[in-house]
C-alpha cells in the first residue's frame, strides 16, 4: 500500500534571479524549500482573504476598506 499524498496540487512558478539564493540563506535546519513556498503562500492568501472580508462594497460595486475613502 503506498502513501497518502499530502499535496494534491501542483504550481510550477518561475522566480527572479536570486530568489532561491534568498530563500536558502533563511531556511532552518532540515527545513525544506518547498515548505517555506507553501508556508508563504498560505499567509498571503489568508491575509488577502481577511482583506476581503474587511473591505465594504460601494454603489457602484467598487470595494473600499471600512471606513476608508475613495482615492
Amino acid at each position: 500500500m503506498g502513501r497518502t499524498k499530502l499535496w494534491s496540487e501542483r504550481l510550477h512558478v518561475t522566480l527572479p534571479a536570486g530568489a532561491k539564493t534568498r530563500i536558502a540563506a533563511v531556511l532552518a535546519e532540515g527545513e525544506d524549500t518547498l515548505d517555506l513556498v507553501r508556508a508563504a503562500i498560505d499567509k498571503e492568501v489568508r491575509r488577502r482573504e481577511r482583506a476581503q472580508k474587511r473591505s465594504v462594497p460601494q454603489d457602484d460595486g467598487r470595494k473600499l476598506p471600512a471606513g476608508g475613502e475613495g482615492d
